[in-house]
């Protein structure tokens, strides 16, 4: 179990993501701590903000060093603006007959046309990319340099 919490920077495409990791030996850890711990200074105070805090710090001590906050920096995905709707209801539709086409034995019929609709699924997602690589190299200032992305 994993615990995190995402800084983004405005106009960049990488971001900082600080997470804190609950493995069982890390819990382990903090458990074994804790039970060495001795709390004479916390029974010892009369004042009880002063226990509180002092019990507070000595957790807190044991929790990070247990479970210590590992930083990452994720580059964030770049979106396929070429999947339309179209695109996902036909991949949604597809998936149930290619299970079946591979899970069972059916007639020639289903097979031929499960066949045809993968290809004409194939067909329209190239026709999807070579549309969106064609906008983007239109709408491109250097042009040359949109052709190599």
């Amino acid at each position: 179990m994993k615990s995190g919490k995402v800084n983004r920077v405005p106009g960049n495409t990488e971001h900082i993501l600080s997470q804190t990791f609950f493995m069982n030996k890390n819990v382990e850890e903090f458990q074994y701590l804790l039970q060495k711990e001795k709390l004479d200074e916390v029974s010892a105070s009369n004042e009880p903000n002063t226990s509180f805090n002092i019990f507070m710090d000595t957790f807190r001590y044991y929790f990070n060093t247990a479970f210590p906050v590992k930083v990452t920096y994720v580059k964030e995905s770049i979106v396929n603006k070429w999947i339309t709707k179209g695109i996902i209801v036909s991949r949604n539709k597809l998936k149930l007959p290619h299970k079946i086409k591979r899970s069972t034995k059916l007639p020639m019929e289903s097979l031929k046309y499960i066949q045809n609709y993968q290809l004409i699924y194939r067909k329209v997602i190239k026709e999807a990319k070579r549309r969106e690589t064609d906008r983007l190299i239109l709408s491109a200032e250097n042009k040359n340099k949109a052709l190599w992305k």
